[in-house]
């Protein structure tokens, strides 16, 4: 799975048709080229103002179908009245705004290539989330909100500098992909055994010791793809 799966980009050719995203004191509407009004509920539309603000983003255009790519960096998917996508990337953000979390129907979230350490514990709130994008940025351990994220499906988290993982993320019992990829692991905890659902495990540019490769063969066995 890749971004473009998640919010599609919107083709040169169909910019022109595009209608016009717009602000107004009650809602936002994502007017689509086929006529499909998308309405974004009151709480939501005042949180995407807030955040806007904070990133100094212009909201101003919206290409078609119901994706919003407001900028190559930041983009919305809107689906009964709420966010359910959403994608702030390449801002080289060292902190990312509180205000994500106002978006409780949240399933993915993009925050790749900024320089983050770490996530709001206020992300707790989002739990219906399943796919989220941390690479390319400083996440030195993984933000304690991500053991929360009990939905999860989809992990990406290669390019950081994460030196260990936490116990806890063998609670994640839905999670399918993980990525892992060029950061500085050297030890895995044995709670990985836990993930029942593993499909995939990315894990190149690591450097583990034998107690982490004897957890990766017995994955391995249970038939979970392990990429070193």
């Amino acid at each position: 799975m890749n971004i473009d799966e998640i919010f599609p980009c919107i083709d040169e050719n169909e910019k022109d048709n595009s209608k016009p995203f717009y602000l107004n004191d009650k809602q936002i509407s994502c007017i689509s080229s086929n006529g499909k009004n998308y309405f974004l509920n009151q709480k939501e539309h005042d949180a995407l103002i807030r955040l806007s603000n904070e990133l100094s983003i212009r909201m101003s255009k919206i290409g078609d179908y119901d994706s919003g790519i407001i900028d190559k960096n930041f983009g919305i998917m809107i689906e009964n009245e709420s966010i359910t996508k959403l994608q702030i990337t390449g801002y080289r953000l060292i902190e990312i705004p509180k205000t994500v979390a106002c978006f409780e129907k949240l399933n993915s979230l993009d925050v790749s290539y900024n320089d983050l350490k770490d996530l709001p514990d206020d992300f707790k709130s989002l739990a219906s989330l399943n796919c989220l994008f941390l690479n390319y940025n400083k996440f030195r351990k993984m933000p304690k909100c991500v053991t929360h994220f009990k939905e999860i499906k989809y992990l990406f988290a290669g390019n950081n500098e994460l030196s260990c993982l936490p116990r806890s993320i063998g609670n994640l019992k839905q999670l399918q992909i993980l990525d892992l990829s060029s950061n500085y692991l050297k030890k895995l905890p044995k709670s990985l055994e836990k993930l029942v659902m593993l499909e995939e495990f990315e894990l190149r540019r690591n450097n583990f010791d034998s107690n982490s490769l004897s957890i990766i063969k017995k994955l391995r066995k249970e038939g979970v793809k392990v990429y070193l």
